[in-house]
């Protein structure tokens, strides 16, 4: 368990887009109270917060993926396995220079592999766009994934929610916080 008599530093990994940090910048009474957000990093060229990020004084570090793969001759992202562990290994050193207490996926497209899960241990957190909450029948979470709240909408959902879990080696799984 985290417990800390200075604010908790929060490092954020977003893609394209990170709506739950400018929330937590803007809105959150508690931000440089009880946490304070020491850093985003995204993964890809460009971020659509990026103006509002920097101009909370946080530091934006482009790490984009795609450009990582091409680097090293690879042509997809989700099937070069020792690929997207060497950049979660560099995404994770990356990290280590702002000293996160904690770690936020808000927006993030990927799946962490075990370079990331191993260097966060229990100190990963996801901000996931449904309610993990609805099951369906087998017991699994109904809306889990990139197109969660795409499939609510489907299913004739009138509303949807966030959740926030505990990241763990299955997506979408661990325990809700």
């Amino acid at each position: 368990m985290l417990t800390t008599r200075r604010p908790l530093r929060v490092a954020v990994l977003c893609s394209r887009r990170a709506p739950g940090l400018l929330h937590l910048l803007r809105q959150d009474p508690h931000h440089g109270r009880s946490y304070r957000i020491v850093c985003a990093i995204t993964s890809e060229p460009e971020c659509a917060e990026a103006a509002a990020i920097e101009a909370a004084g946080v530091p934006l570090v482009g790490h984009p993926i795609a450009a990582f793969y091409r680097a090293r001759g690879s042509a997809s992202v989700y099937r070069d396995i020792a690929a997207r562990q060497a950049y979660d290994r560099e995404t994770a050193a990356m990290l280590e220079r702002f000293r996160p207490d904690l770690v936020l996926l808000d927006g993030y497209l990927y799946l962490l592999t075990p370079p990331m899960l191993e260097a966060y241990r229990n100190r990963l957190i996801n901000l996931h766009f449904s309610d993990l909450l609805i099951r369906r029948a087998d017991g699994s979470p109904a809306y889990a994934g990139l197109r969660a709240v795409r499939d609510a909408i489907r299913d004739g959902q009138t509303e949807t929610g966030a959740t926030v879990h505990r990241v763990t080696e299955e997506p979408d799984a661990g325990p809700l916080i």
